[in-house]
Protein backbone atom coordinates (compact mmCIF):
# COMPACT_ATOMS: atom_id res chain seq x y z
CA UNK A 1 0.00 0.00 0.00
CA UNK A 2 1.41 3.31 -0.74
CA UNK A 3 1.18 6.46 1.75
CA UNK A 4 -1.51 8.22 -0.47
CA UNK A 5 -4.23 5.36 -0.87
CA UNK A 6 -3.30 5.10 3.30
CA UNK A 7 -4.23 9.02 3.36
CA UNK A 8 -7.19 8.81 0.83
CA UNK A 9 -8.71 6.24 3.32
CA UNK A 10 -8.23 8.82 6.41
CA UNK A 11 -9.56 11.95 4.73
CA UNK A 12 -12.06 10.80 2.26
CA UNK A 13 -14.44 9.45 5.36
CA UNK A 14 -13.11 12.89 7.49
CA UNK A 15 -14.23 15.30 4.34
CA UNK A 16 -18.04 13.16 4.31
CA UNK A 17 -18.77 13.65 8.00
CA UNK A 18 -18.00 17.06 7.81
CA UNK A 19 -19.86 17.49 4.78
CA UNK A 20 -22.90 15.85 6.00
CA UNK A 21 -22.61 17.87 9.47
CA UNK A 22 -22.56 21.11 7.53
CA UNK A 23 -25.56 19.75 5.14
CA UNK A 24 -27.38 18.63 8.34
CA UNK A 25 -26.66 21.48 10.66
CA UNK A 26 -27.45 24.59 8.02
CA UNK A 27 -29.07 26.72 10.10
CA UNK A 28 -26.57 27.21 12.90
CA UNK A 29 -23.60 25.62 11.85
CA UNK A 30 -20.32 24.59 13.94
CA UNK A 31 -17.14 26.71 13.15
CA UNK A 32 -15.00 24.89 10.65
CA UNK A 33 -12.16 25.19 12.70
CA UNK A 34 -13.72 23.42 15.88
CA UNK A 35 -14.60 20.17 13.43
CA UNK A 36 -11.64 20.25 12.10
CA UNK A 37 -9.38 20.43 15.31
CA UNK A 38 -11.55 17.61 16.98
CA UNK A 39 -10.79 15.45 13.69
CA UNK A 40 -7.51 16.08 14.36
CA UNK A 41 -7.47 15.45 18.35
CA UNK A 42 -8.98 12.16 17.26
CA UNK A 43 -6.37 11.31 14.48
CA UNK A 44 -3.60 12.03 17.16
CA UNK A 45 -5.30 9.57 19.47
CA UNK A 46 -5.81 7.21 17.01
CA UNK A 47 -2.17 7.37 16.45
CA UNK A 48 -1.13 7.25 20.06
CA UNK A 49 -3.18 4.12 20.66
CA UNK A 50 -1.54 2.56 18.03
CA UNK A 51 1.73 3.21 19.36
CA UNK A 52 1.06 2.07 23.05
CA UNK A 53 -0.16 -1.32 21.18
CA UNK A 54 3.55 -2.16 20.49
CA UNK A 55 4.17 -1.34 24.05
CA UNK A 56 2.34 -4.50 25.41
CA UNK A 57 5.23 -6.98 25.22
CA UNK A 58 6.63 -4.78 27.82
CA UNK A 59 3.93 -5.11 30.08
CA UNK A 60 3.67 -9.02 29.91
CA UNK A 61 1.23 -9.08 27.79
CA UNK A 62 1.56 -10.40 23.78
CA UNK A 63 1.05 -8.42 20.81
CA UNK A 64 -1.63 -10.77 19.40
CA UNK A 65 -4.35 -11.80 21.70
CA UNK A 66 -5.07 -14.71 19.73
CA UNK A 67 -2.07 -16.27 21.57
CA UNK A 68 -3.57 -15.79 24.86
CA UNK A 69 -6.67 -17.45 23.40
CA UNK A 70 -4.94 -20.64 21.83
CA UNK A 71 -3.39 -21.31 25.18
CA UNK A 72 -5.62 -20.46 27.43
CA UNK A 73 -9.47 -19.25 26.79
CA UNK A 74 -10.03 -18.64 30.68
CA UNK A 75 -7.31 -16.66 31.40
CA UNK A 76 -7.86 -14.81 28.00
CA UNK A 77 -11.25 -13.50 29.77
CA UNK A 78 -9.84 -12.47 32.90
CA UNK A 79 -7.19 -10.47 31.33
Amino acid sequence: MTIKLIAAGIIAPVLLWIGFFYYKDREKPEPLHEILLAYLMGLVTAFLCYKAYSLLPYIGLPEDASIIMENDRIKFFWR
